[in-house]
């Protein structure tokens, strides 16, 4: 294959130094996924909230004027509401 080993396991064979091998980087490609997966899983609120400022860890939260990372942590921000539809009444038109 390459000449030069992989950057990352030092394993491997590359064809250019500073690459990474083919298993390295699928098994970082899954990793990413997972962590992706969890983090819009501890989010869920703030992805619905008005006040996230986009959806990455990076981001921030409008009302507390906190890393959304950090908003995200807590089981139920303070100050969003989720609607129970089972207790509104809806009008026949």
């Amino acid at each position: 294959m390459g000449d030069f080993e992989c950057d990352e396991c030092g394993k491997n064979e590359v064809d250019k130094p500073g690459e990474w091998c083919n298993e390295c980087q699928e098994k970082a490609r899954l990793e990413n996924s997972e962590w992706e997966a969890n983090w819009y899983n501890k989010s869920q609120l703030c992805q619905k909230c008005s006040y996230c400022w986009g959806p990455d860890p990076n981001d921030k939260c409008g009302f507390y004027k906190m890393p959304l990372s950090m908003v995200a942590r807590k089981k139920k921000c303070k100050h969003f509401k989720e609607i129970d539809y089972s207790k509104e009444v809806f009008e026949d038109w």
